[in-house]
């Protein structure tokens, strides 16, 4: 089964880089019942971001977490229950932890977006 890559925040610092780390998982995720398995294509950075690594907006969670809220990419696989979404269509979402190769993702944090999203900015 393939690895993936995902940023982690591992410490409370208001340096982004010294803040989070990249780290090896040893398997993808699997869709659990009304969730999807997403293949990120984009993510967003914004500053929400970048105050989540001093903790301004997650309190009292203790690191390690995920990084990132928003990303765009095509659904890998699907749970039990969703019928909105198929193997293949592109998704917007959020969930923290969006930076990463793979997500899964609760279909409560998700909607479809056109098939092809643009390949670069103009």
């Amino acid at each position: 089964m393939p690895s993936y890559k995902r940023l982690e925040v591992h410490t409370k610092t208001t340096d982004f880089r010294a803040a989070t780390r990249l780290v090896e998982e040893p398997e993808l995720p699997k869709a659990s019942a009304n969730s999807v398995v997403v293949k990120n294509h984009y993510v967003g950075i914004n500053a929400t971001d970048v105050n989540v690594t001093d903790g301004a907006y997650t309190g009292s969670l203790p690191p390690p977490f995920g990084c990132g809220l928003d990303a765009v990419g095509v659904v890998l696989d699907v749970g039990e229950g969703v019928t909105d979404v198929k193997v293949g269509d592109a998704i917007a979402y959020r969930k923290l932890g969006a930076f990463a190769e793979y997500n899964e993702v609760d279909m409560a944090m998700v909607v479809k977006v056109p098939a092809q999203p643009p390949t670069r900015f103009r």
